[in-house]
């Protein structure tokens, strides 16, 4: 469905026109988060986006035609709206957001696009059923690049699903900058009582639990330790259920004896006050269930604002604390958790050094230094693909 807007025609004859196909906001999800940032970075006038949704939302300006998720016809139409509008795309890929088997009706588009397509991925797994592995390997044939933010990701894409390792490109998970952000209001409140934090839609696959137990552990030798659990409860949890979850979190920590050091915050934040968090946190604490994520961009935000990590060995996280700026804890060891975190907080100069360490890893990763390898890699493909149909036309003329 084409949007209404104003202003479709501001294009700079020196500047390729980048297409952005993703979720993308109000939706309340990473992925669309991580397009706004995205788009951002890109920093030119022309960019617009292509908008994957499930419902009727009121879209923002940039968005020009949104894709129905379950109608294959959609998917066909925003094809040849591409075709007449952009000059190259940059598919976001993660399971879910596209309708039919596997999101299968995302190949649709691809079969029929005839500008040049990057693909970001979001999830790559190591063991995908057949319909998965069919799907991700007929995108990966059809784009020009590919784009993952991890190696190990990068190693699936060859080994598992065949994809040659010329067309790969291993780019960091985009960061805001970090200078001159406030401390948020509500963690001033608590003084210098030493915060922990994690953030994210509220799911049992973040581990929580763990967070909670942990605290009732460091209790006895930090009393006055603050746990910020920042962030909605997950829409399709709520569909299902309610706030039971989140519901039977505050009566973990009620029983524990911890529910005045948690603190729970029920909102899904912009971008500065997610910021403002970050700012006035000293640990941050990823203690995920799941070991097959190959991206993060919560721990991502978390070093670029400098802070010593502790997080369970997911795929994403040993890369990143391999790296510098963090602890590994073992899946559902709460422990081992209240362990590294009293040692940090008890040792300054340590906790210090870590911090050290995230710090000069994340100026590697901010949007700024991530947007410029974005649009080379962007120019890259473009030319490849030009390069094909001269190379096409060329065998054509032979035959004639």
């Amino acid at each position: 469905m084409v949007l209404p807007r104003k202003d479709l025609s501001m294009t700079s004859p020196n500047e390729p026109t980048v297409a952005f196909l993703s979720t993308y906001l109000p939706k309340q999800c990473g992925l669309a988060t991580f397009t706004n940032d995205l788009r951002a970075a890109h920093a030119s006038p022309d960019s617009f986006v292509v908008a994957v949704d499930d419902t009727r939302r009121d879209f923002p300006q940039e968005v020009r035609f949104v894709i129905e998720k379950g109608d294959i016809d959609s998917y066909k139409a925003a094809a040849d709206y591409l075709n007449s509008h952009a000059d190259v795309l940059s598919l976001q890929h993660e399971y879910g957001i596209f309708g039919g088997s596997d999101g299968s009706h995302i190949l649709e588009l691809l079969q029929k696009l005839e500008i040049p397509v990057m693909v970001t991925l979001h999830t790559v797994l190591q063991d995908p059923n057949d319909g998965q592995r069919r799907v991700l390997r007929r995108i990966c044939d059809i784009a020009q690049r590919v784009m993952v933010m991890s190696d190990r990701a990068c190693d699936f894409l060859s080994d598992v699903y065949g994809v040659p390792e010329r067309k790969i490109e291993v780019i960091p998970h985009g960061v805001p900058e970090s200078d001159g952000v406030e401390v948020a209001s509500e963690m001033e409140a608590f003084g210098n009582d030493p915060k922990l934090l994690t953030f994210g839609l509220l799911s049992p696959g973040k581990g929580i639990e763990v967070g909670i137990d942990a605290v009732s552990k460091l209790k006895p030798n930090h009393p006055n330790v603050r746990y910020f659990v920042l962030g909605k409860t997950h829409p399709d949890l709520v569909a299902r259920e309610g706030e039971a979850y989140r519901d039977g979190l505050a009566a973990r920590a009620k029983e524990l004896g911890v529910e005045e050091n948690i603190i729970f915050v029920n909102d899904f934040v912009d971008l500065p006050k997610l910021c403002s968090y970050l700012k006035g946190a000293d640990i941050y604490v990823t203690p995920y269930r799941g070991k097959d994520q190959i991206v993060s961009g919560t721990l991502s935000y978390a070093v670029a604002f400098g802070l010593p990590v502790v997080t369970t060995p997911f795929i994403y996280a040993e890369e990143l604390v391999a790296k510098g700026g963090g602890l590994l804890f073992p899946f559902n060891d709460s422990d081992k958790l209240a362990e590294h975190v009293g040692r940090l907080l008890g040792d300054p100069v340590f906790r210090g050094r870590l911090r050290n360490s995230a710090t000069i890893l994340g100026r590697t990763m901010r949007w700024p230094v991530v947007g410029r390898r974005l649009r080379e890699v962007l120019g890259e493909a473009i030319v490849e693909h030009k390069d094909k149909k001269v190379q096409k036309m060329r065998e054509q003329a032979r035959l004639v």
